[in-house]
């Protein structure tokens, strides 16, 4: 069964957010790599919000830029198994995108890196999991298999 994990990082408004937009999409292959190397994760996104916005859409001005913010990054999944393995198996495949993104926010430097800093940063993730505080509980599942089952089921299938 998938676990949600909604987090959202408060960015800092000091950063040039538009730099860490640009390293997390030129190390796109390694983060898909790891996701699909880990094997447990259904969906993942990842968004970026503009917090004085009413719709949360970030804006951009004529010459492509981004607005001023507030910005918050959002990183959205869904997984099977145990959290805590979850993000050990990341910390280890790719740590140093999640230094990346904690070197942007307001309140993640002291958890870099993460390999030295497991514990810490699982617990961060949690607190920043809007996904398991109120009001935000609850998920739907419309089937009970986990990825593995699935991938198991749609390679069978193609065998036939």
């Amino acid at each position: 069964m998938a676990h949600p994990l909604t987090v959202m990082l408060p960015l800092d408004p000091s950063k040039n957010v538009a730099e860490l937009l640009t390293r997390v999409a030129a190390n796109q292959d390694a983060l898909f790599g790891a996701l699909s190397c880990v094997g447990t994760v259904h969906f993942a996104r990842f968004i970026l919000f503009d917090r004085s916005k009413a719709d949360l859409r970030p804006a951009f001005g004529p010459d492509g830029s981004l607005g001023e913010g507030p910005f918050a990054f959002g990183i959205i999944t869904e997984f099977d198994g145990d959290f805590d393995l979850y993000t050990q198996q990341f910390v280890d495949q790719i740590g140093f995108l999640f230094d990346l993104g904690l070197s942007f926010t307001i309140d993640g430097q002291a958890l870099i890196p993460v390999q030295e800093h497991l514990e810490e940063f699982a617990a961060y993730l949690k607190e920043h999991n809007l996904s398991v505080h109120p009001p935000n509980q609850g998920l739907f599942n419309a089937y009970e298999l986990t990825v593995k089952q699935i991938l198991g089921q749609t390679q069978a299938s193609k065998a036939y």
